[in-house]
Formats: structure tokens, sequence, C-alpha cells
């Protein structure tokens, strides 16, 4: 298909306009986090393990706790309330903020004393994990 001889069209809005600029001094910035992108994959990721978790639930007749563990699950405080809102008034679960922001390499509990289901951060070093599974199973 050969380009039309047009030099110039006006009246047309774009249907995504990305502005890449420096918003921070960090050089890993990418498009996504300038261009809000970033937020809506977190609404997406977030509404997904909130369905996991539903059909868990339903699957297993109830829950006794929700743990978050290793990467996003231990280091993104908002994604975690993101999920727990999305079914907390489902399931009677609630976080308390305070717990929820602070960043440990204990395990804790960060459910409200009210919840009715325990929330809990238990963080975990993958790499090891791997490398001792690795180990393992090649018998060294």
């Amino acid at each position: 298909m050969e380009k039309p001889n047009v030099e110039y069209i006006e009246g047309l809005s774009p249907a995504i306009s990305i502005d890449q600029k420096t918003t921070s001094r960090n050089p890993r910035s990418t498009v996504g986090t300038v261009t809000e992108i970033y937020d809506y994959l977190r609404l997406l990721y977030a509404r997904i393990v909130s369905k996991y978790i539903g059909q868990y639930y339903a699957e297993l007749g109830g829950c006794d706790a929700i743990c978050f563990t290793a990467g996003v699950g231990e280091n993104a405080a908002y994604l975690r309330r993101l999920i727990i809102d999305n079914v907390s008034r489902a399931f009677g679960v609630f976080l308390d903020e305070e717990l929820n922001s602070i960043r440990s390499d204990e395990n804790r509990v960060i459910s409200h004393q009210y919840s009715q289901i325990k929330v809990m951060v238990i963080p975990t070093n993958e790499e090891v994990m791997i490398a001792r599974d690795t180990v393992r199973l090649l018998d060294l």
C-alpha cells in the first residue's frame, strides 16, 4: 500500500500520546511510568490476584490466612492494599495500614485486629531457595 501524497492533516486527536521525559534521576525510568501505563498494570495485576484468591477461597471452602511473599508480595505495600481492598467486603479481611507500610526482613502479620482472616508478609530469598533446590536435585 502506497503512502498518500499529503503534507499535513489537522483535526485528528491521537489515540495515545507518549511524551517521554525525565521525571527522576533514575536511569531505569521507563515510558510506562511516565505515561501512567504502570498504574493501570498495577490495577490489572491486583484484580487478577484478587480473582485467584476468591477462587481458592471458594474451592477450599474458606481461608485461614492470606500470605504475601517474594518479589511483589513482599515489597509492594500499595499492591497488597489494592488486592486486599478487592476482597475485603467478600471475606471480611482488612489491613492495618501502618503495619502494611513497614518494610522488614521478618515474617509479620499486617491485618487489622478486626480482620476475620490474617494477612501476612513472609519474606523469601528466591535466589537462595533456587540454589538450594538445584544443589539438592543435582545431588551435590
